[in-house]
């Protein structure tokens, strides 16, 4: 009686640890393959936010562009008035003299 006992208990404890073990193979797949799907989300979303960040920069490049040409054609109209101005200025004073 004492032997089918202990081949009783013996039988439950090695189901009781294949069972154990299947469990943890299986979690452990399932954590790895957890950690795959979101190292693969994560370079999908990395790879978009890259390709907009390059639009954004052409676009901030084109802006400055546009300010510079902006810049300069304020310039230009600003040295052309100054020069008016000086002209209209000196010949007042010439017919002041």
């Amino acid at each position: 009686m004492l032997k089918s006992t202990k081949q009783r208990r013996d039988a439950k404890r090695n189901a009781l640890k294949n069972d154990y073990q299947a469990s943890k193979t299986e979690t452990r797949d399932s954590i790895d393959k957890n950690f795959s799907k979101h190292g693969k989300n994560v370079l999908i979303m990395h790879r978009g936010q890259l390709e907009h960040l390059v639009e954004l920069l052409k676009r901030k490049e084109d802006i400055e562009r546009q300010m510079a040409a902006s810049v300069e054609t304020l310039e230009q109209a600003y040295l052309a008035r100054a020069a008016e101005l000086r002209a209209a200025l000196n010949g007042r004073i010439e017919k002041l003299h």
